[in-house]
């Protein structure tokens, strides 16, 4: 079960009718304390009970085929003999170019501390299965653009039947050194839902563990595995679906990862088997936004430049700064307080909300039926020509074109 049975509407009238039918039922799922409540569904032997879950737990083609075999061995009389669970690594260090079993040590001795330092973490049933070559094309990218890589693999979740140390232990081993910080900022590869939340699994009945991000104190980036095929992606002006946005952005914001591109999509061939692909040049800009945050971590704070973006659902200024009823006008001017504080070359820092709003409003916004073209002329930042439009216009898709003028004249 992907999740745990509280996501499911109908599990309860799932759970009645195997117990009314005495159907023996085995619950796999993220949620160990779900798992123990459900165990009373199933009906086999504990020494079952445990091979099913090792099988499920260590994960593998491997270990999917000897589940198969023993299922028709113990519950279809098959006779067929099913090889015990196979442990592989649970997490570690992967590059590309690397000894597939190189430790920590050696990998120190590959990193040049001049260069900012770029953490990756795949999943690791892309590193058990050999599904690296878009994590491959990343690491590659990160490095062609002047930045070290420390690229690990983990399961996200701890847990004791595969050995999973799960990734927070995993950022405590592979990101730092000597109580020394080693990643300058890093990249999740395609994990989506909340790391945090699944990095430190429980019942919500027990004090929250630590926020594993805030102790690292980078930019952690996540990047974006789709549901649907690269052509779907590519034809939709939204470009993404409510279930993926759900999953893929905003559980990952509330973790306080930054939202990158979708590089990952999926595809079935002509026989409707299932496989990924992936966008070069999206993997490209991943990379780029990565080495970037590194590179930006290392620069002196006053040096640094910074834009702040305020949602507006129309072109009219009653709908600036726009946060589901938040207060954000505010939240921006203790922002900018906050940041000149830290060192930030800020020339102006406005009082509260109420000044900022104003200060906008005297300058030239998205709302342009109340305004003379004499005051645009006089308060525009800058504007843009014709000629330079078009050629701008020109390096896009047809269909984005289509998209733009439709929508926008």
């Amino acid at each position: 079960m992907h999740g745990d049975p509280s996501g499911y509407k109908r599990y309860d009238q799932l759970k009645a009718f195997v117990e009314e039918n005495g159907i023996n039922t085995f619950l796999m799922c993220f949620m160990a304390e779900s798992m123990r409540e459900a165990a009373s569904l199933f009906t086999g032997s504990a020494e079952e009970y445990r091979m099913l879950r090792s099988y499920l737990s260590l994960g593998g083609s491997i270990n999917r085929a000897s589940l198969l075999r023993y299922i028709c061995s113990v519950y279809g009389g098959s006779g067929i003999p099913a090889d015990p669970p196979v442990r592989e690594r649970m997490q570690g260090l992967y590059h590309p170019r690397m000894d597939r079993g190189i430790g920590m040590d050696d990998y120190l001795k590959t990193l040049d501390s001049d260069k900012p330092a770029v953490g990756v973490v795949i999943g690791q049933s892309s590193w058990v299965n050999g599904h690296t070559e878009p994590h491959d094309l990343l690491i590659g990218c990160i490095e062609s653009l002047g930045a070290c890589t420390i690229p690990v693999f983990t399961s996200v979740t701890p847990d004791e039947i595969s050995g999973s140390d799960g990734i927070r232990k995993v950022f405590e081993t592979y990101f730092y050194h000597n109580g020394k910080r080693l990643a300058d900022s890093v990249v999740l590869c395609g994990f989506g839902f909340s790391t945090l939340a699944l990095g430190n699994p429980g019942d919500g009945s027990g004090e929250p563990a630590g926020n594993f991000f805030m102790d690292l104190d980078v930019p952690v980036l996540a990047s974006l595995a789709l549901f649907r095929s690269r052509e779907e992606w590519e034809k939709d002006g939204i470009g993404m679906e409510g279930g993926e946005l759900c999953i893929s952005v905003a559980m990952p914001e509330v973790d306080g990862q930054l939202t990158t591109v979708p590089f990952i999509f999926n595809e079935k061939d002509e026989a409707g088997r299932p496989y990924t692909s992936f966008v070069p040049d999206r993997i490209r800009r991943i990379a780029e936004m990565a080495v970037r945050w590194a590179k930006t971590g290392r620069s002196p704070v006053k040096d640094r430049k910074v834009s702040i973006l305020l949602n507006a659902s129309s072109m009219t200024n009653s709908s600036i700064g726009e946060a589901g009823g938040l207060d954000s006008l505010e939240s921006v001017a203790v922002l900018l307080k906050r940041m000149k504080a830290e060192g930030y070359t800020i020339d102006h820092v406005p009082s509260g909300g109420r000044e900022l709003i104003d200060e906008l409003l005297d300058n030239v916004t998205d709302d342009l039926e109340s305004v003379s073209d004499e005051f645009i002329e006089r308060k525009a930042a800058g504007f843009v020509s014709l000629e330079k439009y078009l050629e701008w216009m020109d390096r896009e898709s047809s269909s984005y074109r289509e998209w733009v003028c439709r929508d926008w004249g």
